[in-house]
């Protein structure tokens, strides 16, 4: 499997060579050890990025409209919820879709219960909601998922007088997420 294959070079470049050395672990196991969060898919051939996302980093996923975005930070959100995380998903265009979700999972109430959705309306509520960030992040929190960043961002643009200022709005909440993935150690995805 390719990307299990990257993940074991990756490994071996950090000397974590021992991963090497077991054969019957699964491609997905490895990926846990090696610091991502799995969609959740071990389909040989899914295209998954690099079997799933890094923690400590800011993952960016993007394509044209109903190219699986959301479909994606969905799966994701599950796999982490399976795994005893909680997983905060700031929603800012309401693409999430409670019966689609309920199509990829049967066990959708009780992963609903590990998911807390915030909806910021407008650009301003969206850079609040990444401030206060910061200060619920605890170690029961494994992802966090930002759908999408831009919106807000693009309608605040739209009508501003000063592009400038609202360019430096968007870097310090993209800031904001990537202090909380690097210091949390978590994934973000947006």
């Amino acid at each position: 499997e390719a990307t299990a294959y990257t993940v074991l070079n990756r490994l071996v470049q950090k000397d974590d060579w021992y991963l090497v050395a077991k054969p019957h672990v699964r491609s997905h196991e490895i990926f846990a050890r090696a610091g991502f969060v799995t969609f959740g898919s071990t389909t040989p051939g899914h295209a998954t990025p690099e079997g799933g996302y890094e923690k400590g980093i800011i993952t960016t996923l993007y394509g044209p409209a109903s190219s699986g975005k959301t479909c994606s930070c969905m799966l994701a959100a599950i796999n982490a919820v399976k795994e005893g995380k909680k997983v905060i998903f700031i929603d800012s265009e309401g693409g999430f879709s409670v019966e689609r979700f309920k199509q990829i999972t049967s066990d959708y109430e009780n992963i609903l219960k590990g998911i807390l959705f915030l909806k910021p309306m407008n650009f301003i509520q969206q850079k609040e909601v990444f401030e206060k960030l910061k200060d619920i992040i605890n170690e029961k929190i494994g992802l966090v998922v930002v759908d999408t960043i831009s919106m807000l961002y693009r309608l605040e643009l739209a009508s501003a007088e000063n592009a400038y200022n609202v360019n430096n709005e968007l870097v310090q909440q993209i800031s904001f997420l990537s202090e909380i993935a690097r210091d949390k150690n978590i994934p973000v995805l947006v």
